[in-house]
């Protein structure tokens, strides 16, 4: 197509076009064009640029809509999250990392006692409030995340707060990274979660961790205190006949007269279930012996007034008393300073009186620590071990079988009595390892019996199981692999358990005890007769044999009281059709009148105290040639 106008009308029209498209420059679209002509090609052109006006006038309507649509829905989404957080009482934080620059919301600059600021902070404004036991930990979860060790931040720690003191704050945070993976942003929130740490929710009064925090403030600043703990063990038999608010009623009434009681500058604080504590720094020149003291008795003479309870009438609240005063133990920890106090507690429950910790105590805290130690290096490298005690039947005289004794002897604290590395062993959690330890030496020793000595021989080795043990995860399986790796067939283990480990267990044991029996192990219950004994229970155990208390058999022959017992024993054993052991026979004359009573074995000083392995072999080759001389056949 051929314009037939001259050039210079043609410029002309496009530059009056171009001049009314100046005002689009500035976003104007709103417009039409329009030229002062009849020239077709000109109009041509005004209707072409009119159209693509009017497109982009409805392309810029419809992108205005969307900004609309987009804001509005920004700012619900806004108000929104505005709206959780606020709710959540929670406190922002958001820092620029390239910047070094943090932002923390209204709410968080309210946590921590400080006016809202709009000037820039960096990092440290944060980390310097911070406690400085936590401070360490909480900059390690921060670069962690950084690092990309960690997917989130989650860090707990204590924050001062403006009016003195801190608070516990749960810090939770996430991190935004550029297209390189490096961070360019952290935002998280910080909750105050100091009720929910320090403050018992029953009580409402301090709970363990307000106390060690206190005991660990007073101590940085070196002053001297005391601790007394209170356990009111009555509750525990009151809260099983009480209903839920007598219960609480009482709770509340033992707290109120408490902290009615004792000074009102301590901290009263609930420990466990029924222990309480009162913490008392000492000022001035005050004696915080004789503090302590008087505490002490103010509290029990306090208690020593019955409580009004609901069905019972009036009902006193037996305390027992353990306390510490700082200077028992120079050096030390919070955490061992409660520990004191609770050994103290514990005296105090044995003897009915107040206790306070002094030497002793700390003579038998350290022993305490170092049998523990000795009992896991004992484990390990054989100081502790079986000893054997022989079984014999007691009208044959012939040797039956051994009972396994656990016996310590270590470099350093020389022979330890079980009676004191038991109980150590049971505190401590070893037991499980101790048994362990115990069982795999009898199995061997079992093993070494049957290709020795005894081979051949009909014999067994008895080995106590304790509670914690039976009830463990996995026990016959650990039983069985023993046996396996030992070689042993089960025939020559038995296992003996006390009737306690049936007291609210007896499912688990049943069924413990079940699998160790199918497999040809028999198992023996421990001094019958001091338990819960009834034939009703008994039919019911996966048992083959009662071994009687000696508390039946010492001086048997001159009670006939005992001596029913036992038959009364006997016979309830026939017909369970189980086997019988005597234990704790010391005297001819007890032997004769068991012997009397029913064919048995016997065990005991009579014929044998516990040996240790070495010392087993003459007395097994003398009794095994004692049956052969007398089963001699006699001379023609």
């Amino acid at each position: 197509m051929s314009y037939s106008g001259s050039d210079s009308e043609l410029q002309s029209l496009i530059a009056s076009i171009a001049d009314q498209l100046c005002d689009t420059v500035d976003n104007k679209f709103d417009m039409h064009v329009s030229i002062d002509s009849d020239d077709v090609q000109g109009q041509k052109l005004s209707l072409l640029v009119n159209f693509l006006l009017e497109n982009v006038r409805r392309n810029m309507s419809q992108l205005e809509q969307l900004n609309n649509r987009l804001e509005h829905k920004v700012k619900e989404r806004t108000e929104l999250l505005d709206l959780v957080i606020s709710g959540s009482d929670d406190g922002v934080w958001i820092w620029f990392f390239n910047q070094d620059r943090v932002e923390f919301s209204p709410k968080w600059h309210a946590m921590v006692g400080e006016p809202v600021t709009d000037e820039s902070q960096d990092l440290n404004h944060w980390l310097q409030r911070v406690h400085p036991r936590d401070r360490a930990d909480l900059q390690g979860a921060i670069k962690a995340l950084l690092e990309g060790r960690e997917n989130n931040l989650t860090a707990e720690y204590r924050i001062r707060h403006a009016s003195g003191g801190y608070r516990w704050m749960l810090c939770r945070g996430a991190c935004q990274r550029d297209e390189n993976g490096e961070p360019t942003l952290l935002a998280g929130t910080q909750t105050d979660i100091t009720s929910m740490r320090l403050v018992d929710q029953r009580t409402g009064l301090p709970n363990e961790h307000f106390l060690r925090e206190r005991m660990e403030d007073v101590m940085d600043k070196g002053a001297s205190f005391y601790l007394i703990l209170i356990a009111f063990h009555q509750l525990d038999s009151l809260s099983e006949s009480l209903d839920h608010s007598g219960l609480s009623t009482l709770q509340d009434d033992v707290s109120r007269r408490l902290i009615g009681t004792v000074d009102v500058r301590t901290v009263v604080a609930k420990i466990s279930g029924n222990t309480f504590a009162v913490f008392g720094q000492v000022r001035g020149n005050d004696d915080p012996t004789q503090l302590m003291e008087a505490e002490c008795d103010a509290i029990a003479t306090s208690f020593s007034e019955p409580f009004r309870i609901q069905s019972y009438g009036d009902h006193v609240i037996n305390t027992a008393i353990g306390a510490l005063e700082s200077t028992e133990l120079a050096n030390t920890s919070a955490e061992e300073m409660i520990n004191a106090a609770w050994s103290a507690l514990r005296y105090s429950k044995k003897r009915g009186e107040i206790c306070f910790y002094d030497q002793q105590h700390r003579d038998v805290s350290a022993r305490r620590v170092l049998i523990e130690q000795k009992i896991r290096s004992g484990i390990r490298d054989g100081g502790i071990a079986p000893w054997f005690q022989p079984i014999f039947a007691g009208r044959t005289k012939a040797l039956v079988g051994f009972e396994a004794l656990a016996r310590m002897d270590c470099p350093g604290v020389g022979t330890v009595s079980p009676a004191e590395f038991i109980p150590a062993a049971e505190q401590s959690g070893l037991m499980g390892e101790l048994g362990e330890c115990i069982l795999s030496q009898s199995i061997a020793m079992a093993k070494s019996l049957t290709a020795g000595v005894l081979r051949g021989e009909p014999f067994y080795i008895g080995v106590n199981v304790s509670a914690m043990q039976l009830l463990s995860e996995g026990f016959a399986s650990t039983v069985f692999r023993l046996l396996n790796e030992h070689q042993l067939s089960p025939e020559f283990l038995r296992l003996e358990v006390t009737e306690s480990v049936f007291v609210g267990n007896i499912d688990i044991a049943k069924t413990e005890l079940s699998k160790l029996r199918n497999a040809g192990i028999k198992i023996a219950l421990d001094d019958f007769g001091t338990g819960y004994s009834s034939l009703s229970y008994l039919r019911h155990l996966p048992i083959d044999v009662l071994k009687i208390d000696r508390s039946f058999i010492t001086d048997l022959e001159q009670q006939d009281s005992k001596a029913a017992i036992v038959e009364t024993i006997v016979s309830l054993a026939r017909l369970l059709e189980l086997d019988v052991v005597a234990e704790g026979v010391e005297t001819e004359a007890e032997l004769t009148a068991l012997n009397a009573i029913s064919a048995m074995s016997i065990q005991g000083f009579y014929f044998s105290r516990a040996l240790p392995e070495y010392e087993l072999g003459p007395l097994i080759e003398h009794n095994l040639n004692s049956r052969r001389v007398v089963n001699l056949p006699a001379r023609v």
